[in-house]
Parts: C-alpha cells; sequence; structure tokens
C-alpha cells in the first residue's frame, strides 16, 4: 500500500503523485470515477463506457448477449462507419 501526503488547495483541487497516476494505469485527460466508501475516497479508472453500461439492457428472449468487448469493436465498427458517411464515403 503506497501512502503520501498532499494538501487540498483553496480551490479544492487536491494534487494525486504522479507515482500514484502510473500505478492506477491513469493519465492526464483520463475520466475516473470516485466514491465515497465507509470513509475512504476510492478513485477508479478509466474504465469504457462499453464497459460501464455492458448488460444495462434487457436482451431479447434467447438471444445470447454480446460480450463488453464484441460490444466495443461493434460500437467503433459504426462510428467509423459514421465517419466515413460524414467524410462523403472517402
Amino acid at each position: 500500500m503506497q501512502e503520501k501526503f498532499t494538501t487540498i488547495a483553496e480551490d479544492g483541487k487536491i494534487e494525486i503523485p504522479s507515482e500514484m497516476l502510473e500505478c492506477l494505469g491513469l493519465r492526464p485527460g483520463d475520466g475516473v470515477d470516485l466514491c465515497i466508501r465507509d470513509g475512504l475516497l476510492q478513485i477508479t479508472g478509466p474504465v469504457s463506457i462499453v464497459e460501464r453500461t455492458a448488460g444495462a439492457l434487457k436482451p431479447t428472449p434467447g438471444m445470447i448477449p454480446p460480450s463488453a468487448e464484441e460490444m466495443r469493436r461493434m460500437t467503433e465498427e459504426e462510428i467509423a462507419a459514421q465517419v466515413i458517411e460524414r467524410m462523403g464515403g472517402q
């Protein structure tokens, strides 16, 4: 377990030491989830929107729902198709 001391700035921001960010696999600009549980602040991230929302919709009866990775692939393909369409099919 790593522990570091930091202070809260006037604007409420807290600086997280770079070695802790590296341990979490976080980089500037990454989104994170914050949660207070049992008096402790938890930082989780980054998690893709596909993984976060997987299973939110109920599948058609008898349908095998796609995995989070399969949904990500399908989403990326659809985004690429829309970009190509907006560029005039180039």
